[in-house]
């Protein structure tokens, strides 16, 4: 059961501020009780920018980042007494040979430790041996563009900005590759549909209908990767013929778009603006 404290809430096997059991050497964390007497014990690496450890000529171990800020007003407002230090074996954690856990993970899975602070990703292996508190995100990230305000040099959105970038391949091949996507998309669903049961999966033929085979062909020409593939003869040519189609675009138009951005444009055009400003910014 979880105990709240404040306007937090606490989680974890046996930990309250009772007598706890004392730390279990054996796979399977025994938890400190987080008090005075019994700090929790608490251990990270180097994990820049979420957590920095640096180690100092005198053998003491400082640490600091927002995610060791974030720990001490946790530990702050629970009301907890926690000892910080650098796991047994460094490094986030790894299965070794003879079977034994290394690392954070090998400290949290046999009592060295009660909790770790650093950006660990979740395997199955290791979900087996401790546990994870993902349902409290603390870092998000968002991708975005830049451009400068400029309007002499950033044209205003339109649909010339945006047919700018159908340039580097003329209208024939745009064309021609709408029309190879279509017949490759149809050939691929009437390979899955009429080979036999022993030949393909019965549920991948039910899967990839018709509008399936569409979207997976047209993955091909972003460099996209399949989540299954045939495993018919007919289907696995019509899925390399996809792929090769796919490849040849792909280096034809990045080619193209390099000749593009290395040649003068006329800055009166919206289209040729976009190019010259990318330019400019990619040269940087």
């Amino acid at each position: 059961m979880s105990e709240r404290r404040g306007v937090l809430t606490l989680l974890g096997p046996n930990w309250s501020t009772g007598p706890g059991p004392r730390p279990s050497t054996e796979p399977g964390p025994g938890w400190s009780a987080g008090t005075p007497d019994q700090p929790l014990r608490v251990v990270a690496i180097n994990d820049f920018p979420y957590i920095s450890v640096e180690q100092r000529p005198d053998g003491s171990v400082t640490f600091s980042g927002y995610l060791f800020q974030l720990w001490q007003i946790i530990a702050e407002e629970l009301g907890l007494s926690y000892e910080m230090a650098i796991p047994l074996v460094p490094g986030y954690g790894s299965l070794s040979d003879n079977g034994t856990w290394m690392g954070m993970v090998g400290d949290l899975a046999y009592g060295r430790a009660d909790l770790a602070l650093a950006t660990l990703v979740s395997t199955p292996a290791r979900a087996a041996v401790v546990d994870f508190l993902d349902e409290v995100p603390c870092a998000s990230a968002t991708s975005t563009f830049l451009i400068r305000r400029d309007t002499a040099v950033t044209p205003p959105l339109s649909s010339a900005v945006f047919a700018g970038l159908l340039r580097p391949l003329g209208a024939d091949v745009w064309w021609t590759l709408a029309a190879a996507l279509l017949a490759l998309s149809l050939v691929l669903r009437l390979s899955l549909r009429f080979n036999s049961a022993r030949a393909e999966d019965g549920r991948l033929v039910r899967d990839m209908g018709w509008g399936s085979c569409l979207l997976a062909v047209s993955m091909t020409v972003v460099g996209q990767g399949w989540d299954r593939t045939p495993q018919s003869l007919a289907g696995r040519i019509a899925t390399i013929f996809s792929w090769f189609m796919g490849f040849l675009i792909y280096m034809n138009y990045t080619a193209n778009l390099i000749s593009f951005l290395t040649v003068e444009t006329s800055a009166g055009d919206p289209a040729g603006a976009l190019v010259a400003a990318a330019r400019g910014s990619w040269g940087k």
